[in-house]
Formats: structure tokens, sequence, C-alpha cells
């Protein structure tokens, strides 16, 4: 499996898998179209100590505004896909034409939604205009997860209604394993498991992904 980080700046997946951010998409994006071939984007990608390949982007604040070229993003998917059986996109949460064009190409979809007032509001904002590209994501699912046991503004029935979608998928609060989980660069399914969140997660993976 791999996993690219689609973001113009403020990528995170390279530093959640304990790396430094740096080169990667950013790099690809300079190049010229026709200069990247497999054999160069292949060999942006990093490799995690469990064997999961990662495409990394740029960290610099002063990018994040930016726009990705929708021909670079597509050319870079098409490589990115023969290369794992399974590849994950971090599309962040900015429905830009870049982003538009990589998610018509997903077979799945997933939009993580925390059960509070202001996540749901710009989520369901995200989920409409998805529901208008063309073609679609064979499917399109919502997953809840909460940071902390605090107690949930809205239970998942509520989650449903407001978002106008069934929940896909119920994660419990991680709590201390997340935290370490970032710390150590190392997910929580490797980390830790047997650990429920970690079993929730695996399960969730395994009826949409496989």
């Amino acid at each position: 499996a791999s996993i690219a980080d689609m973001q113009a700046g403020l990528g995170s997946v390279a530093m959640l898998l304990g790396e430094t951010s740096g080169g990667g998409l950013a790099t690809l994006m300079k190049l010229d179209l026709d200069n990247l071939d497999q054999e160069t984007v292949e060999g942006q990608l990093m490799t995690h100590a469990s064997g999961l390949r990662f495409l990394s982007a740029a960290l610099q604040p002063e990018i994040a505004q930016g726009h990705l070229p929708v021909a670079h993003v597509d050319a870079v998917l098409t490589r990115l896909a023969k290369t794992a059986d399974y590849l994950y996109l971090d599309l962040g949460s900015v429905l830009d034409e870049a982003t538009s064009h990589a998610i018509t190409r997903c077979d799945v979809v997933i939009v993580v939604v925390e059960p509070e007032r202001v996540c749901l509001t710009l989520a369901k904002a995200l989920l409409d205009r998805i529901h208008v590209l063309d073609p679609q994501p064979d499917e399109l699912c919502v997953v809840m997860t909460e940071r902390v046991e605090a107690g949930a503004a809205y239970g998942p029935r509520e989650v449903e209604s407001m978002l106008g979608l069934e929940l896909a998928g119920v994660i419990e609060p991680a709590g201390e394993a997340a935290r370490q989980a970032v710390e150590q660069g190392m997910p929580i399914v490797l980390m830790q498991p047997e650990s429920p969140v970690a079993e929730q997660i695996l399960d969730l993976n395994h009826r949409l992904l496989i």
C-alpha cells in the first residue's frame, strides 16, 4: 500500500509517520509534465519502517493556498496507482480543481467528521459539492470520530440526519494511544493492534476497501 499527501502546503502525512516533510509532491509539481515518468515519480516516494510507501507534501505555509496543476496531479496519480495494490490519498478539506479531479479517480472517498456543529456544517457543504462531481466515486462514505473522551455534542443518528448519509463507521476516542502514535511516528494499528480503536479502523478498512 502507498499513501500520497496531495496538498499544496502544510502536508502532515510524513510527520505523522515520523519523517520530515520535503521534496515529494512539491518537487514533482515543479517539473515539466513530460518529465513525470514512472521512475521520477517513484523516486520521490519514501518508505516507512512498516513497509508503507508514501509521497510527502510541502510544509511551507506560504504555498498552502496555492493550487496544484490538474494535469500534474493526474500524471502523478497514474504513476502511483501502478506501484501499489491500494493507494490512499490525503486530500485535506479544500475542494479545489485538482482535489475534485483526484476524487473523480477514487473508488472510495471517506469524509472524516467530528460530532460538533462547526465540523458538521463544513462537512455538509463539502459533501454537497462532492455529490455534483462527474464522474462520481463508486462509494462516498462518512466516518465519525472523536479526538478526546469529552462527550459528543451529537450522537451517530443525529450526525446522519444532519449530513443526509448513513455513517460507514464510528471510531472511538483513541486518547493516549493517539498521542503515542503521533510521537512515535507509528500508526495505531501497528503500535497497539489489539486495542479497540485499532480493531475498529481495521474493520472499517476491510469493509470499505477489500
